[in-house]
């Protein structure tokens, strides 16, 4: 993937279109080139503000620096605009963990996430929001719950094919056994 994104990174740098400039933003992300990306990315947002994947994309470069505050207003704007955005909900669940805040990640933005993927019926997306609840539920310390839903995860993610999310949940579900002493 990082071969095919720096590629892609050097055909775009002598364009100058608006999918050229996201294009380019998203492929520095995967490189973990977040400083050039949030340049780029917000002047994006700064010429059209409704461009919710670009701010979604921001956020995520944003938290990739560890600017979760910064992604977390990013997310809460898109949803307030768009509150059916279930890549905005995920991210803003997925940051809020990653920011310590597990509770609000799990009752609200990972909640609501859930069921928007649910009525979208988005197998990819309710698998990736499976595994983080997962991680939610492990850091409040209700590893039976923690346990139980990365079990769930680790069969949505096979369901979809997902192979490499697989072994995450895998991991993150023998750590939670291990602290329970179920190994």
């Amino acid at each position: 993937l990082s071969s095919l994104a720096r590629q892609h990174k050097a055909k775009l740098a002598s364009q100058e279109s608006r999918a050229a400039f996201r294009a380019r933003a998203y492929a520095l992300v995967l490189l973990g080139e977040n400083e050039e990306a949030v340049k780029i990315l917000d002047k994006l947002v700064a010429e059209t503000p409704d461009d919710h994947p670009a701010r979604v994309l921001l956020a995520r470069a944003k938290s990739e620096l560890g600017d979760f505050e910064g992604a977390g207003k990013i997310l809460k704007a898109v949803v307030a605009e768009d509150p059916r955005n279930e890549d905005a909900w995920f991210a803003l669940g997925k940051y809020t963990i990653m920011a310590g805040d597990s509770k609000r990640a799990v009752d609200d933005y990972l909640a609501r996430a859930q069921i928007l993927a649910n009525r979208l019926d988005d197998a990819h997306m309710k698998a990736n929001v499976t595994h983080a609840l997962g991680i939610g539920y492990q850091n409040l310390g209700q590893l039976d719950v923690a346990a139980e839903t990365f079990g769930q995860a680790i069969q949505a993610r096979k369901a979809v094919g997902d192979t490499r999310g697989v072994a995450v949940s895998l991991r993150n579900l023998s750590t939670v056994r291990a602290v329970q002493g179920d190994f």
